[in-house]
Parts: structure tokens; sequence; C-alpha cells
């Protein structure tokens, strides 16, 4: 395949190292919030920010096409870390919201640029590798943590820089983006229709097996990796007294789990 075929689909790919980066320091940063933050409100503000974006990305989707909206959603994080580098309590809280809103929009809109770019015998590879990519960036985001705390000695801009250090990966991301990528346009007909077959050919006898299996594998990455078991265990890890680098260090070994099982 030649590169300018490749191209297309290894920024799109890269679309999930940034979404699995911007999870992945989470724990990190959590641990070394200031006492002044609520920990739980900082986690469920990206939460809801990723709820909004899934939502609003069919409209920018049908707006602005497949590209720019990928532009947009890493264009998202990227202005969140300003917010966060503020420091205040009020400009972390719309950071969180902002960085969990540009990552909902690249969870829905790359597998949707995916999926319609490419051909049918190369379509559940590429949007199954978004998916690797994603916990790939995952680990990353949690290495990124566990060496950043272990070189600042929990610093008072430790916190900030965690979080704000998913807007490089982002920031090339977007660059990508907006350098050689063909925008999909397909008329909202066709793209009915399209999705209508795609979802009739997985609930088909011969993939129904295969669907269940995939949705199941989903589930448990999506709970280890940014769910509330990842959480739960880094908070239980923190309150026997191992907080630092080791709260980051069972936070990495839950992301390995996680990559394992979307290997397996």
């Amino acid at each position: 395949m030649s590169i300018a075929r490749q191209y297309p689909i290894a920024v799109a790919e890269f679309g999930g190292l940034s979404c699995g980066m911007t999870c992945g320091v989470v724990a990190a940063a959590i641990a070394a919030l200031p006492g002044w933050a609520d920990a739980s409100l900082v986690i469920a503000l990206c939460t809801a920010g990723m709820m909004a974006g899934s939502v609003l990305v069919g409209i920018l989707a049908d707006a602005f096409g497949r590209v720019r909206t990928m532009t947009i959603g890493a264009g998202a994080i990227v202005l969140s870390s300003a917010f966060v580098l503020y420091g205040s309590w009020g400009s972390l809280l719309s950071g969180r919201f902002l960085q969990g809103a540009g990552v909902g929009v690249l969870f829905a809109v790359v597998p949707m640029y995916l999926s319609e770019g490419l051909s049918e015998d190369r379509r559940k590879g590429g949007v199954a590798l978004f998916q690797l990519f994603s916990l790939i960036g995952t680990i990353c985001g949690a290495l990124v943590g566990l060496l950043l705390t272990a070189g600042l000695r929990g610093g008072p801009w430790l916190w900030r820089i965690l979080l704000a250090a998913p807007a490089v990966v982002a920031l090339l991301f977007g660059a990508g983006t907006l350098i050689g990528l063909t925008p999909i346009d397909r008329g909202r007909t066709e793209r009915t229709k399209w999705g209508l077959h795609v979802f009739k050919e997985l609930l088909s006898k011969e993939n129904r097996r295969s669907f269940v299996v995939a949705v199941a594998v989903a589930a448990l990455v999506s709970a280890l990796a940014a769910g509330p078991i990842r959480n739960l265990a880094v908070r239980m890890v923190q309150d026997i007294g191992l907080k630092g680098l080791g709260s980051n260090g069972v936070d990495v070994a839950i992301q390995s789990v996680a990559l394992i099982a979307t290997l397996v």
C-alpha cells in the first residue's frame, strides 16, 4: 500500500493514542492534587465532558465533516491545557470538562472516519487498531505519570503538568488532521443506509458470536482502562499508605492487563 493511502489511517489511529494519553495520566494527577481540590468532582467533570462530546459529535460531523471534527476534538484537548495550567479551581474544572469533551468527540468520530473510509476487508482491523492505540496511549499516560511523579517529587506544579501533558500528543494529532487527510463526504441518506447495513451485518448469524465477544471484551477493557475499577484500585492503594509511586505503579499494572485483554 502506498504512503499516500497509509497516511490518513496512521493519523486517525494516532487519535487513539491521544485519547488514551488523556485518560492515562488521570490517576497520577489525582494523587497529586492539592487539598482544596475535590478529586471526585475533577473525575466527574471529565466524564460529563465525554458524554457531552459523544452527544455533539453527530452534529459536528454533519456540519464540518469527519476530518475537521477530529481537528475540533484535538483542539479541545489542547485548549484544556491552558485552563489546567492556570491553576484555579474554576479553571481546573473547566479544563477537565473540555478535556473530556475532546476525548468524547475523538472516541466517536475517529472510528466513524475509519469505518467509512476503509474498504470492507480492512474496516474491522482499522477500528480494532484504534482501540489498541487507545490502550497503548493509556499505558503511556500512566508511565508519564509514574516518571513525572518520581522526577518532580510532588512539587506544586506536578498535577498541572500531568493534566496538561496530553495536549502535546493532541497537538501533533490535530496538526496531522490538517495536513493531507481526505475529507469523507457522505450524504445523510447514504450514511443512514450504510449504518443500517453495518448493523445488520454485525447481527447476522455468522457474525453474532464474534459481535457478543467483542462487546464483552470492550466492556472489560473500558472498565479497566478508564472506569471505576481503575479509580477504585488506585484509591484503595492510596488509602493503605502507598501513595505517589506506589499507586502509579498499580495504575500501570491495570493498564497492562487491559492491553493484554485487547490483544487476546
